[in-house]
């Protein structure tokens, strides 16, 4: 354990003494308040996960849950970020990525060609115009994808799609060096997925991620220089 490291665990965000945390927990990660982006979330996720999960003539109406996306649509609504970083190709996740803010630039990284294809036919079928231009699915690995992103364009915001490894823990550096004291990393799985976890940990305990949330489905990661490093449970 990473000397000054504490864990504590609560629920709702009781007991959290840090402004930043306990704002974060209960207006953001715990926020009860209707968003009208919830409205085209549900009607899309429909569609994503019947195009997701459609072999042959039957359709499995296995989808992610609506808490899910609703939760990511909130963190990227919170941190208002400009230029986000998707490893991994979930078209719907890439979608709620990038609605909250009008001016941010999604980049979505995959080497896997079916993936690619069938998050491009998502935003074809059903976000027209989007692609190029607020969505760009680069098809290739990490190193080679990073390079597609403009040197200029510090990442902040991160989205690590469960089951999406990496090449070697070279290519987390990589992100790593596009970061600014500001950014965040939401990681998917860090329960679920061995590569996950071992991310999420190796991350965790970098002197640089000030704060860290447990979600149980998601590990949340906040550079800030301005805060004191401190982990936490959160449950949602």
């Amino acid at each position: 354990m990473t000397k000054g490291y504490r864990h504590v665990r609560y629920t709702k965000g009781f007991g959290v003494h840090s402004p930043y945390a306990f704002s974060l927990i209960t207006q953001v990660i715990n926020e009860k308040m209707y968003y009208y982006a919830y409205d085209d979330i549900r009607r899309l996720r429909k569609y994503s996960a019947e195009r997701r999960f459609k072999i042959k003539r039957i359709t499995l109406k296995k989808k992610i849950p609506s808490k899910k996306l609703f939760l990511i649509y909130r963190l990227v609504n919170n941190f208002n970020p400009k230029n986000i970083l998707q490893i991994g190709s979930e078209a719907i996740i890439t979608y709620v990525l990038g609605v909250a803010e009008t001016d941010s630039k999604v980049y979505s990284i995959c080497p896997d060609s079916e993936k690619i294809e069938k998050a491009k036919s998502f935003f074809d079928s059903h976000l027209t115009n989007l692609l190029g231009d607020k969505y760009l699915f680069i098809e290739d690995i990490l190193p080679k994808g990073l390079r597609c992103i403009p040197n200029d364009k510090c990442l902040d915001f991160v989205f690590i799609n469960k089951g999406e490894g990496f090449e070697n823990w070279n290519d987390i550096n990589l992100i790593l060096e596009r970061l600014h004291n500001r950014s965040v990393i939401l990681i998917e799985g860090i329960k679920k997925d061995e590569k996950m976890k071992l991310i999420w940990d190796y991350l965790k305990s970098l002197p640089s991620v000030k704060v860290s949330m447990d979600l149980y489905d998601f590990g949340l990661l906040i550079f800030h220089d301005k805060l004191y490093k401190h982990h936490y449970i959160v449950s949602y």
